[in-house]
């Protein structure tokens, strides 16, 4: 019984969907459904659920008064149009960086409050405190867009439906995301009506043009670097470590507390470039993380690079005594060699020797360890090759 209950449960959302394809009218447009409210176009779509995120559904429409819809770039742009609502020419805009509009969050206003994310005001307090404006548009598109009364309280009862944010895009669409948290939300007399108020949204915004998108400024530069290059530092550190081992940790160990030095060093320059824009707590927190994570390993590989790659000495050959095997770790194991130290001040040493000499290895036969000094002067292992006697 609970089986068939769950199955139901999973079943539900599916047909209830499919009925209100039904109601609205729609026909398939590729992968999407179109279909006509009010004498404006709408296209619904029905995205499934991910490992960390519910069913949804997303309604788009093209902003501004159906008399006068998106211009695509590089069109002939004609006079504006005269608005049915407003008894002046409609305002365009183009759309030159995405504006989302959700509720405002309380990491939000930790941001406005230490002074690192810049909020633009509209002026109207009540829709000013809950909703929050997210965009890299210019301050004078945002209050032409928001400039509408109509548009401020229409933005305002979708949110506040259950809607996860309006997003006005580049190409001048209005787009809408709902989670389907219950089957019963699809329901044609529960949904039709919120379609009515994004469809008078719509309207009240001014005529837009598509735009060519936000250009990259150096903010989103600092973050694309941070995450490419805290990415590409742990095969940087496989190769380097596999290509240019050192016998001792002291190299290492200086690379790490290089790399956490230079990790606060960057906040206060990271907090300069990126603070004053919508998402600064965000890119900055992204930035803070990937670099911790990049900096100290992007250290280490750098410096044991530098130390053995230019090394052109000759290598020395070491021939020590293997005195006992260990290896290290659970699901990725570390296979060790413990030997006589050449090392002045040292008695033992232990060696990575990886998994296939390790099985070679014995404990009383011979390690030949073949070395060079390194540019830096810590010591690394060319090669490695185990003896069973003197």
């Amino acid at each position: 019984m609970a089986d068939t209950r769950d199955k139901q449960s999973r079943v539900e959302p599916y047909q209830r969907y499919h009925e209100l394809s039904l109601a609205l009218g729609c026909r398939a447009v590729g992968k999407k459904l179109a279909f006509q409210l009010q004498g404006r176009s709408f296209t619904l779509e029905w995205i499934p659920p991910g490992k960390s995120t519910p069913l949804q559904v997303r309604v788009s429409t093209p902003g501004g008064p159906t008399s006068h819809p998106p211009i695509p770039i590089g069109s002939p742009q004609p006079d504006a149009a005269f608005s049915p609502l407003r008894g002046n020419a409609r305002p365009r805009v183009t759309c030159e960086a995405a504006l989302v509009l959700r509720l405002e969050k309380a990491i939000d206003r930790f941001g406005k409050r230490i002074l690192l994310n810049r909020e633009l005001r509209t002026g109207d307090d009540a829709f000013d405190d809950a909703v929050y404006i997210e965009t890299d548009a210019p301050d004078a598109c945002v209050r032409t867009l928001l400039a509408e009364p109509a548009v401020r309280q229409f933005a305002l009862r979708i949110l506040q439906e259950g809607w996860q944010g309006i997003e006005l895009s580049t190409e001048g669409e209005v787009i809408v995301t709902m989670p389907v948290k219950a089957a019963n939300s699809l329901l044609p007399e529960r949904f039709t009506p919120t379609l009515q108020t994004l469809a008078a949204f719509a309207e009240h915004l001014p005529a837009l043009q598509a735009g060519r998108g936000a250009r990259f400024g150096l903010a989103d530069l600092v973050s694309i670097g941070a995450i490419v290059g805290s990415v590409l530092s742990w095969p940087a550190l496989f190769v380097a470590s596999r290509l240019w081992p050192t016998v001792d940790s002291g190299l290492v160990l200086a690379s790490l507390s290089g790399g956490l030095i230079a990790w606060l060093v960057s906040l206060p320059v990271l907090i300069v470039i990126q603070r004053g824009r919508s998402t600064s707590l965000r890119d900055f927190c992204i930035c803070v993380v990937f670099l911790a994570l990049g900096l100290p390993v992007g250290s280490i590989a750098l410096l044991l690079t530098v130390n053995g790659l230019p090394d052109a000495a000759t290598p020395e050959v070491r021939k020590v005594e293997i005195l006992r095997k260990y290896t290290s770790g659970s699901r990725s194991r570390t296979y060790y060699t413990t030997v006589r130290s050449w090392r002045k001040g040292e008695s033992t040493l232990d060696i990575d020797v990886g998994s296939s000499l390790y099985h070679d290895a014995r404990e009383g036969g011979v390690l030949v360890v073949r070395t060079k000094p390194g540019l830096l002067g810590h010591e690394w292992v060319v090669s490695l090759e185990a003896r069973s006697g003197a």
